[in-house]
């Protein structure tokens, strides 16, 4: 989550969400999925801002398991911790 001050438009990327630290701020989410210990991102996701994060961890799985044909591999995130 980034946030900034920023004019919020209707159809925007900037949008009003859940924000702990100023929720008078619109921010847009940024997802990326990255390939430990090189922190090389593998896929990265860019949305609006009042979008809930849990929607976008199992399509970003989905697009790293396609990138990499492997199996067997560990998937964290801030709320979010899985072996598939």
């Amino acid at each position: 989550m980034v946030s900034f001050h920023h004019v919020v438009h209707e159809e925007g990327l900037m949008q009003f969400g859940h924000n702990k630290d100023n929720p008078n701020l619109p921010q847009f989410k940024m997802m990326i999925g990255a390939l430990d210990p090189l922190g090389m991102p593998l896929v990265t996701e860019v949305v609006s801002g009042e979008q809930a994060d849990d929607s976008l961890y199992l399509p970003a799985i989905k697009r790293v398991d396609e990138s990499l044909n492997l199996t067997s591999l560990l998937y964290v995130g801030d709320c979010f911790i899985t072996c598939l």
